[in-house]
């Protein structure tokens, strides 16, 4: 896989995007954040330096929104490169007053996890739990599809349920993301997936943050000799624009 192709493919899309809605600023607002993270991970119990960069544009108007989000990791061990991973998501989401409907395409190169591609395909809705001026809580419920395949060309497709809890509280100047997932199969209960991320972000600018997060997940299903636990620990800065 050619990752420097893929990123410019990718990239000139989102461009794209931005340039046609541009021509009509009156109805849709381009807004988006860009975020460089590093520090290390726990990644196949292994601990690894990796580097990260995220970028996410999104486009809105009214009720609609759309998000572009593209995420860049290269995982180092004893100063050598052992793994690049690429993550791309096209989400499309209707926003009401207390209710939300979504759908995303997400597609995933983890070659950490002897991952050659997962396509992810969902389609739920979410509502807030709370809400005020300081601190908001949400829940959402999908039906995801996912389709794994394997170095090797092993291939795993699963149908599964996918619930998420989601909260945002301003400390001051600063705030506290957290998000959890919870994703079992629909046929087997068993057979679950779950994550989590915190990031604490404090502002320097309106525009410019630093952050440092915490993340981690579990997955039933995975490559022979891979762990099914992973997590990592990250300082970083973003700009929103």
């Amino acid at each position: 896989m050619n990752f420097k192709r893929l990123i410019i493919i990718l990239t000139s899309l989102i461009t794209l995007g931005f340039s046609s809605s541009a021509q009509d600023t009156s109805r849709w607002r381009n807004h988006g954040e860009i975020a460089l993270n590093g520090n290390f991970a726990n990644v196949n119990s292994n601990i690894v330096d990796m580097l990260s960069l995220a970028l996410n544009q999104a486009f809105s108007r009214e009720n609609y929104r759309i998000d572009n989000l593209l995420n860049y990791s290269t995982i180092h061990k004893d100063g050598k490169q052992i793994s690049n991973e690429l993550v791309y998501r096209l989400q499309f989401r209707i926003v009401r007053e207390r209710w939300s409907s979504f759908a995303y395409q997400q597609t995933s190169i983890l070659y950490s996890r002897h991952i050659n591609l997962r396509s992810e395909t969902a389609l739920g809705t979410g509502t807030y739990l709370y809400r005020d001026s300081n601190f908001y809580g949400t829940a959402s419920y999908a039906l995801l599809y996912s389709n794994t395949i394997f170095q090797g060309g092993r291939s795993f497709m699963v149908l599964r349920n996918s619930l998420r809890l989601q909260s945002q509280n301003r400390l001051g100047r600063a705030s506290l993301f957290l998000e959890a997932y919870y994703q079992p199969a629909v046929n087997d209960l068993g057979d679950r997936n779950y994550s989590w991320m915190g990031k604490l972000s404090t502002p320097i600018t309106d525009k410019l943050a630093v952050n440092l997060s915490s993340v981690g997940s579990y997955e039933q299903v995975v490559y022979p000799g891979t762990a099914h636990f992973n997590e990592a620990m990250l300082v970083g800065v973003s700009y929103k624009y």
